[in-house]
């Protein structure tokens, strides 16, 4: 378990062991969530609250290899974070810092070979 989080009882009859359980550390409030799937691609979208600041996470899986894909995710301030990757298979979590709780709808594009 790790951390202070575990201890050993010897129990012979009967007994007692008080330990002090600590709060987890950090925090996170999920604020909104959109998932799009298409094809073999599925992507999850949420905007959380992290420590303060509004952050969009975005958690990427693809069973196939997908080739060119380039995923834009349009910003509440106008303009877009664009990401690309020549060839894209498994899983891959991406995150950035927004100023407005909007959640916006991303757009995906790849090609087969």
């Amino acid at each position: 378990m790790g951390e202070g989080y575990a201890q050993r009882v010897l129990v012979q009859g009967l007994a007692v062991a008080d330990f002090p359980l600590k709060a987890p550390r950090g925090g996170i409030t999920v604020e909104r969530t959109a998932i799009l799937e298409f094809g073999p691609l599925r992507v999850e979208k949420r905007l959380v609250r992290l420590e303060g600041k509004l952050q969009v996470l975005l958690h990427l899986r693809s069973e196939e290899p997908l080739e060119d894909l380039t995923l834009r995710d349009p910003l509440p301030e106008g303009g877009e974070k664009t990401f690309h990757f020549p060839l894209f298979q498994g899983e891959k979590t991406l995150s950035y810092e927004v100023s407005e709780a909007l959640l916006t709808d991303p757009e995906v594009r790849w090609r087969y070979p």
